[in-house]
């Protein structure tokens, strides 16, 4: 995901959560965990939008995939995963455009 950075969209922050769609059809979370080094990412593979998963409110009804950098336990997952979360904030505040108008003057 990280490598393919354009095709993260509709960033909604839920919580401490920050929800996002790749490819325009795959929902994902991903969250800081207790130990602030450690991250969780999230697959909703039947949530519909992010949109829609912002709005729920009975979490056991929502099937997931999770994933966490302390289970995976590598230097490489949790960089992978700090490295997604700043860009998915990113794409939350517009940062992209931001630079790109920059950048042309």
């Amino acid at each position: 995901m990280i490598s393919h950075r354009e095709n993260i969209s509709s960033v909604i922050k839920n919580g401490s959560e920050y929800i996002f769609c790749y490819m325009d059809k795959y929902v994902w979370g991903i969250t800081k965990i207790k130990d602030p080094s450690d991250y969780a990412l999230f697959y909703y593979p039947n949530s519909g939008s992010t949109q829609e998963l912002a709005t729920v409110t009975d979490w056991n009804k929502i099937s997931f995939v999770a994933y966490s950098s302390k289970e995976i336990g590598t230097p490489e997952a949790r960089s992978s995963m700090e490295e997604l979360m700043t860009v998915v904030q990113e794409k939350l505040h517009g940062v992209d455009e931001i630079l790109d108008r920059i950048i042309s003057g």
